[in-house]
């Protein structure tokens, strides 16, 4: 998937993802795990903050300085040569989740193009199952810090990735890491029709995303 093109939905929610991205801050320094596998649970409200990724069932809150991009579907920050994309994947998210771990190896944790996982956690965003893993490798020519979240249930999964420059990461991990986090996954949304503006707000509100916390 490419990240460049050389031509040139609450306030809690944000509480929630950034008490999450503490809680990940902290691993980082603490795990010695490569698989650990931590149980917890976010929920996330759909606001007018949520952007969409075009004939997509998902949206994120996009981190500040990054725009949509007009080129490739996804947001860009393109000052910090940075990107996050997102794809579909028609499967149920065990198999995928199953199917990506297992395509690194034992030993070094990498895969067949070089990748390395760096860490990994299992937990639920709005009751769906959700994966998050870290990892780094060198993307189009240069050395890049991923981070991906996979959500969805028995029959869909969506990927949302986030690219950071291996030189930017301290700059930019947390506020990509976040974003991710903020993922709002609905199975049964209205797709945006082609040609209309992907990063409007564009979800029919469900119990989920209006419902307050106590």
């Amino acid at each position: 998937m490419k990240i460049w093109n050389t031509r040139e939905r609450t306030t809690d929610s944000y509480r929630d993802v950034l008490l999450v991205g503490i809680l990940f801050f902290m691993t980082s320094f603490i795990s010695v795990k490569v698989f650990a596998q931590d149980s917890f649970s976010i929920t996330n409200y759909f606001t007018e903050k949520y952007r969409d990724f075009p004939m997509m069932k998902v949206s994120i809150v996009p981190p500040d300085g990054f725009i949509k991009d007009t080129n490739e579907p996804g947001f860009i920050n393109r000052k910090m040569s940075a990107a996050i994309r997102a794809q579909e994947i028609r499967q149920g998210i065990k198999t995928v989740a199953a199917n990506f771990f297992k395509s690194f190896d034992s030993t070094k944790h990498k895969d067949s193009l070089g990748m390395k996982l760096l860490d990994s956690y299992e937990f639920r965003i709005n009751k769906f199952e959700a994966h998050v893993a870290k990892i780094s490798g060198e993307v189009e020519g240069d050395d890049y810090l991923q981070w991906l979240v996979f959500v969805g249930d028995s029959t869909d999964t969506y990927l949302v990735k986030g690219f950071i420059p291996e030189g930017r990461k301290d700059k930019l991990e947390q506020q990509v890491r976040s974003s991710l986090l903020s993922v709002f996954y609905e199975p049964d949304r209205r797709l945006i029709p082609i040609g209309a503006d992907p990063t409007t707000t564009s979800s029919v509100p469900c119990s989920c995303s209006t419902k307050k916390k106590e």
